[in-house]
């Protein structure tokens, strides 16, 4: 779900990361982070969005920029992630 998106492009969404590209041995490329209202947001694989490949299948909150807002490509550079902790999460909590 796409929680806010300020003026200065600068987003929060908080979904699961999803691989979207492989290699030809099976070594993911790309990855994707899809939300509750089925947004689909591209991770451009630099700085945050490079880390955020390791958390395949993981709930996350992500700062991001979008770089290419149109549907259906809406790819994004990640600023900052939180692994979310089901248990110790409060929905209302924006980690920074």
């Amino acid at each position: 779900m796409q929680l806010d998106e300020p003026e200065d492009g600068q987003l929060t969404l908080r979904g699961i990361v999803v691989p979207i590209d492989w290699d030809l041995n099976g070594v993911v490329r790309a990855v994707a982070v899809l939300t509750a209202d089925e947004g689909e947001y591209e991770v451009l694989p630099s700085g945050a969005g490079a880390r955020l490949a390791m958390h395949s299948r993981c709930e996350v909150l992500v700062r991001a920029v979008a770089v290419d807002a149109e549907e259906p490509t809406r790819r994004v550079r990640v600023t900052s992630f939180a692994v979310l902790d089901w248990e110790d999460f409060d929905e209302h909590e924006v980690p920074a």
